[in-house]
């Protein structure tokens, strides 16, 4: 998947990092250090792995000193064996020694990342199923782990709550719970649900433009059968053309009712092999009364290197994965001074 990485998405990542870890100052380096010693390094690779995140770390050192140059010897998305040379770069010794740590947190972070990405990828070879990532992300890095995982052959879901509609279970839960309750008279409720609240020059959130007024329209969702098809017609009323909605199912007649609903994607969560392999057929054998085209299917759930392949066996076209992003391991990387050429 191309990824064009925008280094002013990061910024803000970048000068937290530097207020976090340089602060006022390396005071150790700044005691010892003169002002005009120029150093050459180079990052090693202390184990196997993909790389990414070289363009942050030549990004990084920019901001800190201009005259900082980082010779890349490789591109993001290379496999390196344990051993190998990375980069080059050359700068001044105190610059160098300040900011190694918070390049070396960016270039192993991503690296781990896309190392289990590819290896996840790499299972899956040569079936037409896409490992993608997950919301699973590590607080204001969502941006450079998403990046990672395109590195490493994966897909991105939404980058978050703002861009792509997932109904999940909770939503599903609370919407039967609303259309059951009823008032003190013993009668259920109207099952009509408020319009978004009007704001200058449309609607809140992903919603296109309107011209109501506040709480002034209801959707009345009686007559749409499931949970999952009221959930569909409110969201379709509600949000912009050509945003996607992607339902979580867990059972057959879930699948069925996101079927009879429309939605674009279909989200199979938990299910075992033998679950997903009926969902999938189910979904393929579908035939839409408006002409509307089969929706694309995703499997989510315990998902792991040793099981991924059966699941992708069973046709499924996505196959979500939290533990590329939460779980992996940080590639062991180190910058090394050469005090030979700088004699």
């Amino acid at each position: 998947m191309k990824f064009d990485l925008e280094t002013e998405k990061i910024d803000a990542l970048i000068q937290l990092a530097i207020q976090e870890d340089i602060g006022t100052g390396d005071i150790t380096t700044e005691s010892l250090i003169t002002n005009s010693l120029i150093v050459e390094g180079a990052f090693i690779a202390k184990e196997s792995g993909v790389i990414a995140g070289l363009p942050v770390v030549e990004y990084f050192f920019s901001r800190l000193d201009t005259d900082v140059s980082l010779q890349q010897r490789i591109k993001d998305g290379t496999f390196v064996n344990k051993g190998e040379t990375i980069a080059n770069i050359k700068g001044s010794a105190k610059t160098l020694l300040s900011g190694e740590r918070i390049a070396l947190n960016f270039l192993q972070r991503l690296s781990g990342i896309a190392t289990l990405t590819a290896k996840f990828v790499e299972k899956i070879i040569p079936l037409k199923t896409s490992i993608m990532d997950t919301r699973k992300t590590i607080p204001g890095w969502r941006y450079l782990e998403k990046y990672a995982v395109a590195i490493g052959g994966g897909v991105n879901h939404r980058m978050g709550l703002y861009d792509q509609v997932l109904v999940k279970d909770n939503h599903l839960d609370i919407i039967k719970y609303t259309c059951n309750l009823v008032n003190s008279k013993g009668e259920k409720n109207s099952f009509k649900f408020p319009h978004p609240p009007f704001v200058k020059g449309g609607h809140r959130g992903i919603d296109g433009e309107g011209d109501c007024e506040e709480n002034k329209l209801f959707y009345d969702v009686s007559s749409h059968g499931s949970s999952i098809e009221k959930v569909v017609f409110i969201l379709r009323q509600k949000i912009r053309k050509g945003v996607l909605i992607e339902v979580e199912t867990r059972t057959r007649e879930e699948v069925a009712d996101a079927l009879k609903a429309g939605v674009d994607k279909i989200l199979f969560d938990n299910m075992n092999t033998a679950q997903l392999k009926e969902a999938v057929e189910t979904v393929k054998n579908w035939k839409s009364s408006k002409g509307k085209r089969k929706p694309l299917t995703e499997a989510s759930g315990n998902i792991t290197l040793e099981n991924v392949r059966l699941v992708a066996q069973t046709g499924v076209d996505r196959i979500s994965v939290g533990a590329i992003t939460h779980s992996a391991k940080a590639l062991d990387i180190s910058l090394e001074i050469n005090l030979a050429k700088n004699v």
